[in-house]
């Protein structure tokens, strides 16, 4: 039987598991649940984009009528793009990289190098992870199609951190909202829901992969947050060093941590809200609502 990961459960691991992904480890617990979930999507997504229109269909009924649920496409669309961004941004500036011109000798190189690498690693299989729950989100492949074909344009265009900070930030006040609205909800109305989707989970293996994907992303974000401030420190403690990197290098890695934060901060309200949305609920308080 496929069941749903509650944030609670899921939630109680993030601190030290951040931690150690912040901290260089490669084998760390957020890399393994990185590699387990993409080994999940890739076995399932043939069958989600030759999916039954009508199977589609009753997803996207359902996911309209929960708070989160009907903010998801958008929500990973944007962490999707947010990820691409980076990536494409480090690759460009990849020769500029303070890191390329250590002396192999200097004490601070192995660590300099091991935490650039890591942050390659990790900022891959997180973008390869928004991508696949982000096509998975879509009621069809026309919208998915097109979601790409932006996505390109706005990583070759200077103005697209700033476009994809505008839509994160539209989605926190979103997310606001969307707190609210859970409160609003009956504890009938609740359970109802997240019967149903405990149901189409059953037979509908991307519905039952989404919930764990989206708290692994926000817990990959915020290990990347504090990785970079990491580097930082590592940046304040090689002044003579940070000297050598260009102007647009340095400005691009500054966008690039300042779209992660947002994306960062954009998933942390959807885990508060999932974990408002999944709180148990009394069954004397389903009585009094009926």
């Amino acid at each position: 039987m496929i069941k749903f990961m509650t944030v609670a459960t899921f939630a109680t691991g993030i601190a030290l598991s951040g931690a150690a992904w912040a901290g260089g480890n490669m084998e760390c617990p957020t890399g393994k649940k990185v590699t387990a979930l993409l080994e999940s999507w890739e076995t399932v997504s043939t069958q989600a984009s030759a999916g039954a229109p009508a199977d589609q269909e009753k997803v996207a009924a359902l996911a309209s009528q929960c708070p989160v649920g009907s903010r998801m496409k958008e929500t990973l669309g944007a962490v999707k793009d947010a990820l691409g961004f980076v990536v494409a941004s480090q690759e460009s500036h990849a020769k500029d990289c303070p890191v390329e011109k250590l002396d192999p000798s200097d004490p601070s190189c192995a660590a300099a190098k091991e935490m650039k690498a890591f942050r390659t690693q990790a900022l891959s299989g997180l973008s390869q992870l928004a991508s696949y729950a982000s096509n998975a989100s879509c009621s069809a492949a026309a919208s998915c199609s097109v979601a790409a074909s932006d996505s390109k344009e706005c990583n070759a265009s200077s103005q697209c951190p700033i476009r994809i900070a505008s839509r994160l930030g539209e989605l926190k006040g979103s997310f606001d909202l969307a707190k609210q609205e859970v409160a609003a909800l009956s504890p009938s109305d609740r359970g109802a829901i997240l019967a149903s989707f405990a149901s189409m989970a059953e037979s509908h293996q991307a519905v039952s992969l989404m919930p764990e994907s989206v708290m692994t992303l926000a817990e990959g974000l915020d290990g990347l947050h504090q990785m970079h401030g990491k580097m930082a420190e590592w940046a304040q403690s090689n002044p003579e060093i940070m000297k050598s990197v260009p102007e647009a290098t340095r400005l691009a890695f500054q966008a690039e941590v300042a779209v992660i934060d947002e994306a960062r901060q954009v998933l942390q309200q959807v885990t508060e809200t999932m974990k408002a949305m999944q709180a148990p609920i009394d069954a004397s308080e389903m009585v009094g609502a009926r």
